[in-house]
């Protein structure tokens, strides 16, 4: 002060707090960046979990499907008198595939971990929460009931028959005299009980499809926000046949009886999906399981498309109790006439 340097000595205490201040916040970025990178590492992680998760899930949905359409002809052929006791005896499967519990068990570690970070959770990935939402809270509740219900219809069967048929013990040591297997066809509430069944599988089905579909646009977008659409695809990420492989079978189709005020319905490939048109109605969405079958969310049941023995174009839809099917316009106008006892079997 006694030599009038207080001005320069302040100048070089803010300039060292400035310093100072400068060197923390530098530090303090790098932290928070360091931190940033840390917890989009172990969000990245989180997302590839739950990636593997839903690819289990997609192939145990899948499962259920194939077990569907095996048990859909099955059931079509005790309801409608097609099985023979010489077949049930090469095959007591035919009936006995009503005692088989099937459920659907997705995986939920990948999510729950979601969760616990969701504050953590960067904004470019809140896009999918919507998502998550629907899987895990709207169609789990669904799920879940359905589960519960084929369980209680399975046990609940199996429980009534061991109480109250005293030969019911063969049916596991595969003993079949010819009056049990004349019992057993003869039983008035045997269809009852496999259209139960059929009704309780078709609706376990019916929301372990829509999962699936789910899943798969799910998993896509996660790959698209990780950076991976590059990769290549995973069979059970594909929902559409290839457009070449389907080519003959667009176009529209007839109802096995004629009629003017029968809705015009035609197959077409839309946004590389399978779409099936029908006048009055929105467009149901096929997903493909492979070879001939789809899936259509919201729609119990199965669909088949296939070339039949007369060389027609076939669209099927069987639900385990009746069966619809539809031939192409074009195979009719060329006199390729379906055989009637087919049409209406």
């Amino acid at each position: 002060m006694e030599q009038n340097k207080t001005g320069k000595y302040i100048k070089y205490a803010v300039g060292e707090i400035v310093l100072v201040v400068i060197g923390i916040l530098i530090a303090v970025g790098i932290n928070s960046r360091y931190n940033e990178v840390q917890n989009e590492k172990k969000i990245q992680s989180i997302f590839i979990q739950i990636q593997n998760e839903l690819l289990t899930d997609i192939k145990d949905a899948k499962r259920i499907f194939n077990e569907y359409i095996t048990k859909d002809s099955l059931s079509r052929n005790v309801l409608n008198d097609r099985l023979t006791k010489e077949e049930f005896l090469d095959n007591p499967y035919s009936i006995f595939f009503k005692s088989n519990y099937v459920s659907f068990s997705n995986k939920k570690t990948g999510h729950e971990q979601l969760m616990n970070n969701i504050e953590n959770l960067p904004d470019k990935y809140k896009e999918l929460l919507p998502y998550f939402n629907d899987l895990f809270r709207e169609q789990q509740n669904e799920i879940d009931d359905y589960n519960e219900e084929i369980k209680s219809t399975v046990f609940g069967d199996m429980k009534k028959t061991l109480e109250t048929e005293p030969d019911a013990y063969k049916r596991m040591l595969g003993n079949y005299s010819e009056e049990y297997v004349d019992k057993i066809l003869s039983n008035p509430y045997l269809k009852n009980s496999i259209a139960k069944y059929m009704n309780n599988l078709g609706n376990i089905t019916r929301a372990a499809n829509e999962y699936r579909a789910t899943s798969i646009v799910l998993y896509k977008k996660i790959d698209s926000l990780l950076g991976k659409e590059s990769e290549t695809e995973n069979e059970l990420l594909v929902t559409a046949p290839p457009k070449e492989k389907i080519a003959s079978y667009l176009g529209t189709y007839l109802g096995p009886h004629e009629s003017e005020n029968q809705p015009k319905m035609s197959l077409e490939f839309v946004n590389n999906q399978l779409e099936l048109s029908v006048e009055g109605r929105d467009n149901i969405v096929y997903y493909w399981d492979g070879g001939e079958y789809y899936y259509a969310v919201g729609e119990r049941g199965l669909n088949r498309i296939y070339t039949n023995n007369h060389g027609q174009h076939v669209i099927q839809f069987s639900n385990g109790l009746i069966e619809l099917t539809f031939i192409k316009e074009d195979d009719l106008k060329n006199d390729l006439i379906e055989d009637q006892a087919f049409i209406e079997k």
